[in-house]
């Protein structure tokens, strides 16, 4: 089934065929395929020569009658495209560029504009295309090889006269089948005379028939120098293609090759369908689609006659469960599966992340049941692996989740879905904390979702997770004041600028844990105050740091707490006495431990201390290796105002090698990331790393409305760094002016120990 006839979009008042070279593209829209006719209808053409003048050819043509064997033309002719046809220039080009290996592999589930891609291709490029459709009825090699040769006459009308000859006894059962296959393999060779390229679509439809693969390998193997041979398919091929692959005689296009990026979802609506979206509505559309084609072409059909506002409300409702999108994917995508399969389909669409363990208990089956049907899956294009996503860890596409999820709860009830949520969420538990609170949301279990947080709160201050701790938080307060939720909850309150609210948040959860009286091994408490240490010190306040630092080394509390405080207590001694290699050492130690724990945060954090100070020594090369792997570690997680903080590290350390143009662009990465609280820090360094290595007249262009603002945290190291600039370009008596404004404000740090 077609992608638009499956949608309802085909049909009277549908846009004229565009089936011309000269034609202008503009949309992207599944090619017009004729109906298939039933046996009954179809008309009975034997092998013959040529392209068809005008449609079905009306007669036989002397000495090619071959077996009488009943062929539908439409199959071997390159499909038609309608006017909508989205011209994707970077999938053109990449065959343009790979066409004549050996083998072009285009597998993706249905939806993807295969077929589309192909047959626009086929229509502007100079290699001559054989064009071969498979369907259902197309199993068994004699059909097979008649539809070869019948496509290779499309372009050549003597092409494989000897095979013919045999089709034709093959049916008086005077040949057998391996003569047949290599007359046609030692005929295959006509085809390679010009460059060409056998497109084999719906390939997956005879994947799994023994006959056909080695028909299938025989082309790829023996097939001439100038013949390739290109196979669409919903499924991974069956094919061996390492040999290929190795040799480089084979390329691959995938669904993620095929999706739709941002520019073409937004040309598609714009150009195509004449309905341009708010540039929100396009990113909002990108996600929920994830470039998929299909889905991109029904919402068009949902959305055709809808106001602008109308159309922001559905796209923000996509879900998989909409009516033409449900019955689509019923039909395309699991509608002719067996029960057992629908069964793993609809209760892993549960998860988040499918694996064999997860299977098991949501589904009730072994993991070898589950490796099986995910395997089978993957094939089927239901499954796939994105990210990190390994071989047996895979997910579904948004849509298809929603619409599998929507299937169950019709299918089992709402109180049923939830109990395999409860069930998943107390495996769970001892896997990830940000698993099993998912899952009890999901079930509604709010209690065990408080508790789930409150245990796991170490875990996610020390991989930074914040932000999506958080999002629970808020989403399902507690009834009363959680002391655990109020130590993430001041870091996000920090990340937002908002620094009173973050101080008055640790300070609580102080109070809350009570450390005068709490005894020394107690978690909450030495956690407490080492957060509320970290805040003291990113305001700048190293007598209340200290003293709480030494209060959390001395309760012997966590090593990794502990080290923190160290770390804390070792660069504020240093800007004492000047000890920075001391410190250094002491946070390295820190950072290693941190790194091979893996607490995400607290390393990215050390490894941005750990540049500070050597960017202070002038060691610039240890710095951009430091402030790099900061920037790596900060970005995966919640700390997003200290990523432009290294940013900014890297910056000088780059300036310093003498690599401007590049420190210029680090630079412009870190003002544009840098949020609230950090945006003036982000500025002061920036104007200091002008002065030093660019141009005087741009630092003080930075660096002046910071001095300017008297209530503004960073004045007093903005008034320093432009005096020193003033100096040296000889305006001495504004540099005074400068340094009078430094010396009425108080030392703030700046070295960010969290």
């Amino acid at each position: 089934m077609t992608l638009l006839s499956a949608a309802g979009v085909a049909g009277p008042g549908a846009s004229p065929i565009v089936d011309s070279g000269c034609e202008r593209s503009l949309s992207f829209a599944t090619p017009q395929l004729p109906p298939r006719p039933s046996p009954e209808e179809r008309v009975r053409i034997p092998v013959g020569p040529g392209r068809p003048a005008g449609g079905l050819p009306n007669a036989l043509l002397d000495g090619l009658s071959v077996s009488q064997f009943p062929l539908q033309v439409t199959k071997v002719q390159r499909p038609p495209l309608r006017e909508q046809t989205l011209r994707r220039d970077r999938l053109l080009q990449w065959l343009d560029v790979r066409i004549h290996r050996r083998l072009v592999l285009v597998a993706a589930e249905a939806g993807y504009g295969k077929t589309t891609l192909l047959s626009d291709f086929a229509r502007r490029t100079r290699v001559r295309t054989v064009w071969y459709r498979l369907d259902e009825e197309d199993r068994d090699w004699f059909s097979f090889v008649n539809y070869l040769v019948a496509a290779g006459r499309e372009i050549d009308s003597a092409f494989a006269p000897r095979t013919a000859s045999l089709l034709q006894e093959v049916s008086a059962g005077g040949v057998g089948k391996k003569t047949v296959v290599e007359t046609f393999m030692a005929e295959l060779g006509r085809l390679g005379e010009a460059p060409t390229a056998l497109i084999l679509d719906d390939y997956y439809l005879v994947d799994d028939v023994p006959d056909i693969q080695r028909i299938v390998h025989g082309l790829i193997a023996r097939a001439p120098e100038r013949l390739s041979i290109v196979i669409l398919t919903r499924r991974r091929s069956r094919l061996p293609v390492a040999r290929l692959r190795a040799l480089e005689e084979l390329a691959e296009l995938g669904a993620a090759d095929l999706r739709f990026d941002r520019e073409e979802t937004e040309r598609l609506f714009r150009e195509t369908y004449g309905q341009p979206l708010e540039p929100d509505v396009v990113d909002d559309l990108q996600r929920r689609t994830e470039g998929w084609v299909a889905s991109l072409q029904l919402v068009q059909t949902a959305v055709r006659n809808r106001t602008a506002a109308e159309t922001r409300a559905f796209v923000r409702t996509l879900n998989g469960a909409h009516a033409e999108l449900y019955d689509y994917l019923a039909e395309e995508v699991v509608g002719d599966l067996d029960e057992p399969l629908q069964h793993f389909l609809m209760t892993t669409s549960l998860l988040q992340v499918v694996d064999p363990e997860l299977a098991e208990v949501v589904a009730g089956i072994s993991q070898a049941q589950a490796r099986g049907h995910m395997e089978t899956s993957e094939t089927l294009g239901l499954l796939s692996r994105h990210g990190e996503a390994t071989r047996y860890a895979q997910r579904y596409h948004p849509l298809v989740r929603d619409f599998l999820e929507t299937r169950l709860r019709r299918q089992i009830g709402d109180a049923a879905v939830a109990d395999l949520h409860r069930a998943v969420a107390r495996f769970a538990e001892r896997r990830t904390w940000r698993l099993a609170a998912h899952h009890y949301a999901a079930a509604g279990d709010i209690g065990d979702l408080h508790r789930v947080l409150a245990t796991a709160t170490p875990a996610i201050m020390a991989s930074g997770d914040f932000v999506l701790a958080e999002s629970y938080m808020t989403r399902f307060p507690p009834p009363a004041p959680n002391p655990w939720f109020e130590i993430v909850l001041s870091r996000t309150e920090l990340q937002a600028g908002r620094v009173h609210d973050a101080l008055a948040r640790a300070r609580s959860a102080v109070d809350a844990f009570g450390p005068e009286s709490a005894p020394a091994n107690d978690l909450g408490a030495n956690l407490a105050l080492a957060n509320l240490a970290s805040l003291e010190f990113e305001t700048g306040n190293w007598e209340q740091t200290e003293a709480l630092a030494t209060q959390v080394r001395n309760r012997g509390a966590e090593p990794d707490l502990v080290a923190i405080a160290q770390g804390y207590l070792a660069i504020i001694a240093s800007a004492h006495d000047g000890s920075l290699a001391d410190a250094h050492s002491v946070i390295l130690r820190a950072a290693q431990t941190q790194e091979e724990q893996g607490q995400r945060h607290y390393f990215g954090i050390s490894m941005l201390n750990l540049a500070y100070l050597d960017k202070a020594m002038g060691q610039a090369d240890r710095a951009l290796t430091e402030a790099t792997r900061a920037v790596d570690q900060l970005s995966e997680s919640s700390a997003g105002p200290q990523v432009s903080t290294a940013r900014c590290v890297r910056a000088w350390a780059l300036a310093h090698l003498g690599r401007w143009e590049a420190a210029q662009a680090e630079l412009a990465l870190a003002v544009q990331s840098s949020g609230a609280l950090t945006r003036d820090e982000v500025l002061v360094e920036a104007g200091e790393i002008h002065s030093l290595y660019g141009d005087a007249a741009d630092a003080l262009r930075i660096l002046l409305p910071i001095t300017a603002d008297p209530q503004g945290q960073h004045q007093r190291l903005a008034a320093l760094n432009c005096s020193t600039t003033l100096m040296r370009v000889g305006q001495l008596r504004e540099a005074d002016e400068q340094l009078r404004i430094a010396e009425r404000q108080p030392r703030m740090s700046r070295l960010l120990l969290k």
